[in-house]
């Protein structure tokens, strides 16, 4: 690995480097255990084994964890064995908490609100595709500027507001994805050049594969999100007072959800609830 590479990414992103034999079972052990250090335990375990090929990880980890502004505390804010229909079409018990929130957001198709968490700088925000669209068609109709001028614009009203709790686990590999929206050469050996990054024994240095994994929990008390993402390198051997209106939202059916940043109104975190279970 070039000085020159390592020093930028300490400069500009505080990154650290390691040096370790990826033939030694105490060095999967070793990226184990960052991944869950740097995920306050959320994702304990990145990797099975290092292929034989691989040369070079380079991993990025974000933790989250805030409490609700205002929680939900009571019997009438929190409230079990509510229905919730699923992506299949069947119906799931879950438990449903109860809230009047200040912002809505909506699009041509789809409605949704945010609730703050505590400090302001962050809050949770979700959409509801209308009656009879898929989450994902919904997906299909957005777009970046239409997503985010939904986000940046939204309306100051009254929001009765239904959230499920959940929580979950996701991984996959990206590789696919990031070659359909165009980045095809860096997974190619012949075509990838990573030259300023590293020199290796065949002179050639490219992407196996991306590996990302995430976790989510939703609860009365506030919310809990941790992601990993792994590039695998190797060789090629998110004042008039007018008559109240109300919205409502409730989330009973599969609904895109994010944490945004209140500042910017860009999501950090971005998903879909599609099942309970």
């Amino acid at each position: 690995v070039l000085p020159e590479f390592l020093q930028k990414n300490a400069d500009y992103y505080n990154a650290a480097a390691y040096c370790a034999d990826f033939e030694d079972k105490a060095t999967v052990d070793a990226i184990n255990q960052w991944c869950s250090d740097n995920t306050d335990k959320m994702i304990p375990k990145l990797l099975d084994k290092i292929p034989q090929d691989a040369v070079m990880y380079l991993i990025n980890a974000v933790a989250f964890d805030a409490k609700w502004a205002s929680p939900y505390t009571t019997e009438d804010e929190v409230r079990e064995e509510q229905e919730f229909t699923a992506f299949d079409g069947s119906t799931q018990l879950v438990t449903m908490m109860y809230s009047e929130e200040s912002t809505y957001f909506e699009d041509a198709h789809a409605t949704g609100f945010s609730k703050p968490y505590a400090g302001g700088k962050y809050a949770f925000a979700a959409l509801l595709p209308e009656e009879g669209m898929s989450v994902s068609d919904y997906l299909s109709t957005l777009t970046a500027y239409s997503h985010a001028s939904t986000l940046q614009n939204p309306i100051s009203v009254e929001v009765h507001a239904v959230l499920p709790q959940f929580s979950y686990d996701y991984d996959t590999e990206l590789s696919d994805s990031l070659k359909a929206m165009g980045m095809q050469d860096a997974f190619i050996d012949e075509t990838a050049d990573f030259s300023r990054m590293a020199k290796t024994a065949s002179e050639i240095l490219f992407i196996s594969r991306v590996l990302h994994k995430t976790h989510i929990e939703v609860n009365s008390e506030g919310t809990k999100a941790a992601a990993i993402t792994a590039v695998e390198a190797c060789d090629s051997e998110a004042a008039i007072e007018e008559p109240k209106e109300i919205k409502y939202v409730r989330l009973d059916r599969p609904f895109l959800y994010m944490i945004l940043d209140t500042e910017t109104n860009l999501p950090i975190f971005f998903g879909i609830m599609g099942s309970a279970a």
